[in-house]
């Protein structure tokens, strides 16, 4: 038989003490750390993948996803720390990083470049280094610097340009740097600094800008280098994440924060806040990082508690319904180690106790979380009946059964076992057992009565476990006893007894009856009747410091599980063998506390002081699982408390009775709607058929007025007609003489013209003949000149080739002398240069020994200081107690004699009191008077509240009524911009009329120009003013002009008209928008001053009526009192004449209730001390008389 596969199958748990501890994949997964893995976790389908963390490694420090989000980058605390990346789709690991250079134990944050390819590291204390490593191609970082001169200054984050992959930012407490990585180096580039502030968490916004959180509650923004805004939210700023339009960020006190980019000076504004929901113990938790979707829809954020809550930044219809702000991604996780851990049998449930005061009841089927309850103390055992209705808890005062409700945890009953670690239901249920120190103690079920008690361990008992058929019980404790009892006789039938070891759990195979026992001295016993039968050793190490702590086995006795001090769970081969064969799987991030199997023997269950409960899957090695339990064989019923039935019924009755009254409300304003609908659509027909009929009128007039407009335009364009030949004959006349003087002169023109052409040609001829001899004798003078400066020329190339001759000789002489003294300076360096590296060396190897010398009297110096430090305080504190021991004995002996004499003079005190006291509660009857008064206060301020709703309905029907003035004000204004339109649509035609006379114009000019041409001709003149005359004149008057420029004036009128009315509206319809705004704030403003009074009003009378009953009490205490005491009750002529007391007499009854107050503390104080006497005295006689005062303490 090969031993089983344990495969993690869900989680509910988170460590919360990771950098970026979580991310975004896609929009449905995310990724974050649980125990010692990774969880990969689909929100829709609530499943879970497993990324394993490095076995021996002291778990995670920070968490990265690369931007393409195919890589994930993890962090592990080692004695050298590692970064291990892994691929996203495949889940296999991809590179492993370290730096073997440096002692970094830890990376406390790293990022990847904006293109994945690059990976920034920051190392912890105490040297700060930040590493740059190129991971998909080298195994060393391509460069270090150190980020922190001073060990105790922290650095908390880097992060990458989101454009650059060579700028980087550092904060950390009064750190914040900007780095530029060049050839293998890293440069500091020059940053504002704002000396004194913690910087907590910085993000990039943009190529240039950079937003920082700080401890003070400061939200600083950099752009350039440079400060641009700073944002107070008068708390820690603990994480900042960028979005497109802004940025979100979290608070110690759990708040979340959105803010939006604006145009202002601001920069950002808060668009929204939400605070993270308390939980059921109402404790404030702390934000400890958030991420974004890729989409930004939504974002999660996780909190230092360990628990995980999302935002829906983008609602939608289908969120309308849901709650909103923050809630929880998955459950509610514990936040500290879980201490107990049961399972049911007839249904999917777990149950768990935890340091953080909680007990929860666990669904393991459909993975939620089906109950919680907090308590004001922490629970040490849990253990849930076989049925799933009950659950026994052990608290430090008392162990309780209680029942589990559909929604709480009711106590049944209380047991007087305190401290109990340890209890167990038995299988069939109706026993139970519980350890009482080193006792086990029985009980029954169903009578809460008990059936025996097992004795026999001298140690605390540490686990127990029954038989399958419940007549036997295995416990062991920690004085290495393993104790087989028999249930039914109450006795001990096997033991078997190590003193070395002190057992931490045991089990036992149902098969077999032999029982498997893990403990502190590293080996996994196997134990039948009272023998020892096998001893394995956890590990094949001698020196390995690897202990079990918990055991179990199958119903079946097909599996042996064993769990680690160092949180893996291992799966044994059965049968066991001395050379035992095992898998380990590594879950939890420190001890398994707890471990427990299904009834199917499907799952296993974990539980550890990481506060994670683990699902595990067992198979065997071929991945088959046995058979699972079918869902109709889970019982489905639940508890619920007689008082909380009938409290739901009474809710369903009253939502009911609601619901009927809500829906005749909505019929009666659905009905006063379309009352009111009726009326609206019934006054604007009428308006406007009475607007139409107006509108008709007018029309009417505007066609008279038209016609008279025509009729005038018809003359004024014959008047025009007849000027116009006039000035044209007129012209005609001008033009023919202005031809004729222009003509003459021409002529006169034209004769100087050609004189002066025959003078140009007469000059133009002589000086060609006076330029042919200038160019001939300048050609003589150049050439001689040429010939000249040729010689010339010759003799200074033959001079200069010389020098050239000579200039070569000197440079090789000179380039072989340089040569040969190069040569020997670079020998003589080159020697030097070895003999300094071969120095260097040296200097190196003695300051690394020197260094590590001084690292390890450093490290015992202060190993040393502490001690001694220790040593001193602690003895400061045994003489402060002795001294302080000696003060109270002395304090105690004055104490008892001054409380002698207190005793006596609060004797005589209060016996005048008890005088002043039946004086006093003669006034006790005037409360009756003031209840009266103030129930008549009462009434008139109900009918001012009557009053004011009347008031408030009134103004809303006047507001409604503004609202139909506003409805027939728009139509008005819909009615006029239509006609409008229709007065643009005529402006147009008009517009194009006007363009066609402009061309008709234009043709009539162009043809008169060429009419004057013909000036000197009658003829061809007449002809073509005919012509014109025929094509101007008759088609005009066939056209029609005159008319269309009637209809064009009348248009003009009337749209002058029309813009007159516009305009006129506009103005009475924003005066009346005006009133209407004005009026609306006048009534809101009134609607809130009314409701202010009201609520005044009303606490007021809340105020009244809780002094009323208070009254009514204490009179009906008073008349209780005096019926008591046998004395007479007042008449009422004596309650009258009481209730005529003045102010004075109403302050001295308060004072007389103070002094009554001060008595009963007095005598509560007389009596306490009475008895610290006693007990005094008693102490003194048992003590032996004193003979000295004891000698003082010296120290050595």
């Amino acid at each position: 038989m090969v031993s089983t596969i344990v495969e993690p199958s869900f989680v509910f748990g988170l460590k919360g003490d990771v950098s970026d501890n979580i991310c975004y994949l896609d929009e449905q997964n995310v990724i974050y750390p649980a125990g010692s893995s990774v969880v990969v976790y689909n929100i829709q389908q609530k499943t879970q993948r497993f990324i394993h963390g490095t076995e021996g490694s002291a778990g995670f420090t920070a968490l990265a996803v690369s931007p393409n989000r195919r890589y994930v980058a993890i962090a592990e605390k080692a004695e050298r720390a590692s970064v291990t990346i892994y691929d996203l789709h495949s889940l296999k690991k991809r590179k492993f990083l370290s730096d073997a250079t440096s002692d970094c134990e830890e990376f406390v944050c790293m990022t990847f470049s904006p293109d994945s390819k690059y990976l920034v590291t920051l190392g912890g204390a105490p040297e700060w280094f930040m590493h740059y490593w190129a991971w998909e191609k080298s195994q060393g970082p391509m460069a270090v610097t150190k980020c922190s001169l001073d060990p105790s200054i922290p650095v908390y984050r880097v992060t990458f340009n989101p454009q650059d992959n060579t700028h980087l930012c550092v904060t950390g407490s009064n750190t914040l740097k900007m780095y530029r990585y060049t050839e293998g180096n890293f440069k500091q580039l020059a940053f504002q600094k704002i000396e004194g502030q913690d910087y907590l968490s910085q993000c990039w916004l943009a190529e240039d800008a950079v937003v920082c959180g700080t401890a003070s509650g400061k939200i600083l923004l950099f752009v350039g280098g440079e400060l641009k805004a700073e944002m107070n939210v008068s708390e820690r700023v603990t994480y900042v994440a960028a979005l497109n339009n802004g940025f979100a960020c979290g608070t110690a006190s759990g708040n979340v924060i959105v803010y939006e980019a604006t145009e202002d000076e601001e920069l950002y504004k808060q668009a929204q806040e939400v605070p993270l929901p308390a939980d059921i113990a109402n404790t404030t938790q702390s934000v400890h990082c958030i991420a974004v979707s890729p989409s930004e829809d939504a974002l999660v954020c996780t909190t230092k508690e360990g628990q995980i809550y999302t935002l829906n930044l983008a609602a939608t219809e289908s969120d309308i319904l849901r709650p909103v702000g923050l809630r929880l991604l998955s459950d509610l996780f514990h936040h500290r180690a879980i201490t107990g851990l049961d399972v049911a049998v007839r249904k999917p449930l777990i149950a768990t106790t935890s340091l953080d005061c909680s007990i929860r009841v666990w669904n393991y089927h459909t993975h939620a979380l089906e109950l919680v309850k907090y308590f004001s103390e922490e629970a040490h055992s849990i253990a849930i009946h076989p049925s799933g209705l009950f659950v026994l808890v052990g608290f430090g005062d008392k162990l309780r059964l209680m029942s589990l409700l559909m929604d709480d945890m009711h106590t049944i009953k209380e047991f007087s076992i305190r401290e109990c670690k340890e209890c167990r239901f038995s299988n069939g249920g109706h026993l139970f057992a519980a350890a009482q120190g080193n006792v086990i103690q029985i009980y029954s079920t169903w009578t809460f009565k008990p059936v025996g008690s097992l004795k026999g361990h001298s140690g605390r008992i540490r686990s127990i476990t029954w038989s399958p058929d419940d007549t036997r019980i295995v416990s062991t404790g920690a004085d290495g006893a393993v104790y087989e009892w028999s249930t039914l006789e109450r006795r001990r039938i096997n033991e078997c007894v190590q003193k070395t070891c002190s057992y931490t759990g045991a089990t036992l195979d149902p098969e077999t009856g032999a029982i498997y026992a893990v403990g502190s001295d590293k080996m996994l016993k196997r134990i039948h009747n009272s023998d020892m039968e096998l001893e394995v050793p956890v590990s094949a190490r001698a020196t390995s410091d690897l202990v079990l702590t918990q055991v179990i086995v199958s119903s079946s006795g097909k599996m042996l599980l064993a769990a680690t001090a160092q949180g893996s769970v291992r799966s044994y081969k059965v049968p066991l063998e001395l050379k035992a064969e095992w898998t380990s799987t590594c879950t939890h991030f420190g001890g398994v506390t707890r471990l427990r199997i299904s009834p199917d023997d499907q799952t296993l269950f974990s539980v550890g002081e990481d506060g994670c409960l683990f699902l595990h899957k067992l198979t065997d090695k071929d991945g088959r699982a046995g058979k699972r339990r079918a869902l109709s064989d889970w019982a489905d019923e639940i508890l619920i408390t007689k008082s909380d039935l009938e409290e739901k019924n009474t809710l369903m009755s009253e939502l009911k009775r609601r619901v009927e009254e809500l829906q005749m409300a909505s019929e009666y304003q659905l009905r006063l709607k379309d009352m009111n609908y009726n009326e609206k659509i019934k006054e604007i027909t009428d308006k406007f058929t009475q607007e139409k009929e107006d509108l008709k009128r007018q029309l009417q007039s505007v066609k008279a007025e038209k016609e008279k407009e025509e009729n005038r335009h018809n003359e004024e364009i014959a008047s025009l007609n007849d000027r116009q030949l006039q000035e044209i004959q007129e012209l005609e006349h001008q033009h023919n003489q202005k031809l004729m003087t222009e003509y003459e002169k021409y002529q006169m023109l034209q004769k100087k013209s050609q004189e002066m052409q025959s003078d140009y040609e007469e000059q133009l001829e002589r000086m060609a003949s006076s330029k042919e001899q200038a160019l001939k004798d300048l050609a003589e003078y150049w050439e001689s000149k040429l010939r000249e400066k040729t010689a010339m020329l010759e003799a200074a190339n033959e001079a200069a080739r010389d020098q050239q001759r000579e200039h070569e000789e000197i440079v090789r002489q000179i380039e072989l002398d340089a040569d040969k003294e190069i040569l020997a300076m670079r020998l003589n360096y080159e020697k030097a240069l070895k003999e300094e590296k071969e120095h260097g060396l040296e200097v190196k190897g003695e300051n690394g020994i020197l260094l590590k010398k001084f690292k390890a009297l450093q490290r015992e110096i202060e190993e040393e200081q502490h001690k001694r430090a220790d040593m001193q305080a602690e003895q400061k504190k045994l003489h402060a107690h002795i001294k302080a021991l000696e003060r109270e004995i002395v304090s105690g002996k004055k104490e008892i004699d001054e409380r002698d004499e207190t005793i006596q003079d609060k004797e005589r005190r209060i016996y005048d009191l008890k005088k002043k006291n039946q004086e006093l509660e003669k006034f006790k009857f005037v409360l009756d008077y003031k209840i009266k008064e103030l129930k008549k206060q009462i009434e008139p301020k109900d009918q001012d509240i009557r009053a004011m709703k009347q008031q408030i309905s009134e103004m809303d029907v006047e507001l409604e009524r503004y609202h139909k003035t506003k409805d027939a004000l728009q139509l008005q204004v819909e009615e006029t911009n239509t006609k409008l339109k229709a007065s643009d649509t005529q402006l147009r035609k008009h517009l194009s009329r006007v363009k066609f006379l402009e061309n008709v114009i234009s043709r009539f000019k162009s043809e008169l120009q060429g009419a004057v041409g013909f000036i000197q001709e009658p003829k061809k003149l007449a002809d073509t003013v005919r012509d014109m005359h025929r094509r101007h004149c008759v088609d005009s008057d066939d056209k029609g002009t005159p008319i269309e420029e009637d209809i064009q004036s009348e248009h003009n009128r009337q749209r002058d008209f029309l813009e007159r009315n516009i305009a006129a509206l506009q103005k009475k319809l924003k005066k009346a928008e005006e009133a209407h705004t004005s009026e609306v704030g006048r009534i809101m403003q009134e609607n809130v001053g009314l409701i202010k009074e009201i609520n005044d009003l009303r606490k007021e009378l809340k105020m009244a009526r809780s002094d009323a009953k208070q009254l009514q009490g204490t009179l009906k205490t008073t008349r209780t009192l005096a019926q008591m005491r046998g004395q007479p009750l007042p008449s009422k002529d004596e309650t009258k004449k009481l209730a005529g007391v003045t102010t004075a007499t109403l302050r001295e009854s308060y004072e007389t209730e103070q002094t009554d107050r001060i008595i009963t503390m007095q005598k509560q104080e007389i009596r306490r001390l009475r008895e610290t006497i006693k007990e005094m005295e008693k102490i003194s006689q048992s003590r032996p008389p004193s003979t000295g005062r004891l000698p003082p303490m010296t120290t050595a």
